[in-house]
């Protein structure tokens, strides 16, 4: 099977409550780490508060007014035409058939390599005081794969690509929940 090098959309990120305690972080300075480390706007997601985590969901509302002019900007960034490798277009297709209530469903089902539900991207983790680390954790909608890859030690350039990528796109406020990482 292999791991891919992806573009995806945070849908959801979670925190362990227990590993969070452990660090002594209060709340506040987690999400000051995450917003400023890892380049992530949690003004874009809804808080829940559970009993053994922390989970941010993507608003529903920003993901309609804001996913189909988004990929029509980063696909032909992305995947210049002509390119028979290319689906963006049927992507867009896709969206637009269908209403935005329905596009979390349909990335489940899998229907092209640039649309897709991926439960399998890497984690991030910061780094607190005597080796403790707090994990981020990720539930993405894969816009983009490429290749097989294998590496080590990504994290720091991995998030120079977002934050070029939220530079590049910086008219979405969906650019600031973008993710470059390994799955598979």
């Amino acid at each position: 099977m292999g791991q891919y090098l992806a573009i995806g959309l945070s849908t959801k990120i979670s925190v362990n409550r227990a590993e969070l305690e452990a660090t002594k972080w209060s709340f506040e300075y987690l999400v000051e780490q995450m917003s400023g480390k890892l380049a992530l706007s949690l003004d874009n997601y809804h808080l829940e508060a559970r009993p053994d985590e922390w989970l941010w969901t993507l608003r529903p509302e920003l993901l309609a007014a804001e996913l189909i002019p988004l990929l029509e900007a980063l696909y032909p960034a992305l995947y210049p035409l002509p390119d028979p490798d290319n689906d963006s277009e049927a992507v867009l297709r896709g969206l637009r058939e269908r209403d935005p209530g329905e596009w979390m469903e349909w990335a489940n089902r899998k229907p092209h390599y640039l649309f897709q539900d991926d439960p399998y991207g890497t984690s991030d983790y910061l780094r607190a005081d005597f080796g403790r680390r707090v994990g981020i954790h990720y539930r993405d909608l894969a816009l983009s794969m490429e290749g097989k890859i294998l590496m080590e030690e990504y994290g720091r350039q991995f998030r120079f690509f977002q934050q070029c990528l939220a530079h590049r796109f910086g008219d979405f406020a969906l650019a600031r929940s973008l993710r470059v990482y390994i799955t598979g």
